[in-house]
């Protein structure tokens, strides 16, 4: 997801045959609260923030994340069981957003556009930048996870490697696949906590947590590591949301909460290139305000001082490039004794 440029997201509440119970109308209309549903709603609801909403406070308004969510459930014709073996190995979200892709285009062609509604836009309104993928693909399955079957019932962003730009027809390219459960088990069914953490990997953020679970880089609050609070000023720097001050003399600096006003500043290496993609110590104010709100440890103000260390990468990885607009992609170590 480009952090600057509208996206029109396209959000698929997808079922099986085996969850009839689970696709109805009011779960429908829960997932398009959860996803563009305004605060005075969530509030009068007892939910949490949107999608739509979070990323629009959290980039400071630098990123509309406008969302359409189809009008009805999108049912495979099978059991989830059948759905499963029918994909085998094969990812279960890109195979997912392939086939509603397919069943979008087929809708579309008939009267009033099918189950799509008469209101409906073609494929091409999902593809806001006109390069060929459609521009983000949510799918929110109605089975409910498995803690056993983590491979393929979890959520995750995940990507179609051999996508091929069509332009008439907008291909898939990034998708969010995660169950409706997500989303049910807490703020009275309108808890979008997984669905902005995922849709984060979408922006092109790392997870922050370790995952052998032997250390914690980010203490746990923020976004990307604990599903909790805002995304951190090195996210949202990284990103473009904000500009720290860069410190390199004396200097009395008074702050005020990095998530509501983009206050921080950075000590920074010798010879600092000036992105986001150096090294430097990241300094920010944490307050309980703003999507922090629900953070109880920020009860009391405290400073978080963050060790950075974006530099890129040469190709062959032997040495650091100075002009980190050189790098074509990134590798991110954020787990104690390495990840396999």
């Amino acid at each position: 997801i480009n952090p600057h440029v509208q996206q029109h997201v396209l959000v698929v509440p997808f079922g099986f045959t085996d969850y009839t119970d689970v696709q109805t109308k009011e779960n429908r209309d829960k997932i398009e609260k959860t996803f563009i549903g305004a605060q005075d709603t969530m509030d009068e609801n007892n939910g949490w923030v949107s999608v739509a909403d979070y990323y629009n406070q959290s980039s400071f308004g630098e990123s509309t994340f406008n969302a359409t969510v189809l009008p009805t459930w999108v049912e495979y014709p099978g059991t989830s069981d059948e759905y499963k073996a029918t994909v085998g190995k094969s990812g279960a979200g890109l195979y997912a957003a392939k086939w509603i892709r397919n069943w979008y285009l087929d809708e579309y062609e008939k009267d009033n556009h099918g189950d799509l509604g008469a209101n409906a836009q073609p494929l091409t309104y999902y593809d806001n930048d006109g390069d060929g993928y459609l521009d983000f693909v949510w799918i929110v399955y109605s089975k409910e996870y498995d803690n056993n079957d983590n491979s393929f019932w979890w959520a995750y962003v995940t990507y179609n490697q051999t996508a091929s730009a069509n332009k008439t027809e907008p291909t898939v390219n990034t998708l969010g696949w995660a169950s409706i459960n997500f989303m049910l088990e807490n703020y009275n069914g309108l808890d979008a906590h997984t669905f902005v953490h995922e849709t984060g990997h979408g922006y092109g953020l790392n997870d922050y947590y370790d995952y052998n679970k032997l250390w914690s880089p980010m203490g746990g609050i923020d976004m990307m590591d604990h599903n909790i609070g805002d995304h951190s000023a090195y996210s949202k720097f990284t990103l473009g949301w904000l500009s720290p001050l860069v410190v390199d003399d004396s200097a009395i600096i008074t702050l005020r909460p990095t998530t509501t006003s983009r206050d921080c500043f950075i000590i920074p290496s010798p010879n600092y290139n000036g992105t986001a993609f150096d090294e430097y110590i990241m300094v920010e104010l944490l307050t309980q305000e703003g999507l922090n709100k629900e953070i109880d440890e920020l009860s009391s103000p405290g400073i978080r001082l963050t060790h950075c260390d974006g530099r890129v990468f040469s190709t062959n990885h032997d040495d650091y490039l100075l002009n980190p607009q050189e790098g074509t992609s990134f590798r991110v170590g954020n787990t104690y004794k390495g990840r396999s």
